[in-house]
Formats: C-alpha cells, sequence, structure tokens
C-alpha cells in the first residue's frame, strides 16, 4: 500500500499481501495481518474486539490500536504487542 492509500473493513480480518507504507491506513473490525513492513497506521478491532491482533514481518508504524487502546512508538525493532490485559501496556514479543 502506498501513501495516502486507507483500507477499512469493520467487519472482520484485514490482509496485506505486501508492505503497507507511511501515510497508508489499515482500519479492521478484527485482527491484521501484514506480510511485509508496517510503516503506516494499523488499528485493528475497531467495533470492541479486544481479541483483535497486528501481525507483521517488520515493524515501523507510525500508529498501532488495538480496541481503542493506541499506542505511538518511537524506536521499534522488534515484534510488539499491545497488552490488553494490562492497559496502556506495550510488550515484545
Amino acid at each position: 500500500m502506498r501513501s495516502g492509500q486507507s483500507v477499512i473493513f469493520p467487519e472482520g480480518d484485514v490482509t496485506v499481501l505486501g508492505s503497507v507504507g507511511s501515510g497508508a491506513e489499515i482500519v479492521a473490525g478484527g485482527s491484521i495481518h501484514i506480510y511485509g513492513t508496517l510503516r503506516g497506521r494499523a488499528m485493528a478491532g475497531v467495533n470492541g474486539n479486544p481479541a483483535a491482533r497486528i501481525y507483521c514481518q517488520k515493524i515501523e508504524a507510525e500508529l498501532l490500536a488495538i480496541d481503542g487502546y493506541y499506542r505511538r512508538p518511537k524506536n521499534w525493532t522488534s515484534r510488539y504487542a499491545i497488552d490488553r490485559r494490562r492497559p496502556g501496556s506495550m510488550a515484545a514479543s
């Protein structure tokens, strides 16, 4: 996906076969699967789905959100997850 493009699918999961460029946005009611690098914004579980997850091969995201919990990382060099059991936390996985 290129900068400025958006994919919005509030009914379920979204899968991207490639990378998501800086400035691109993915919004899903379920989980987001990216088979490439995530450089843009990814928002999963937008309809109140705390079981939603964001998966990607490499993360350089501008913004991550799961079920309304948002994170704007400064320097990500690994895989990260928002831990819904502890609101506001983010852990490497």
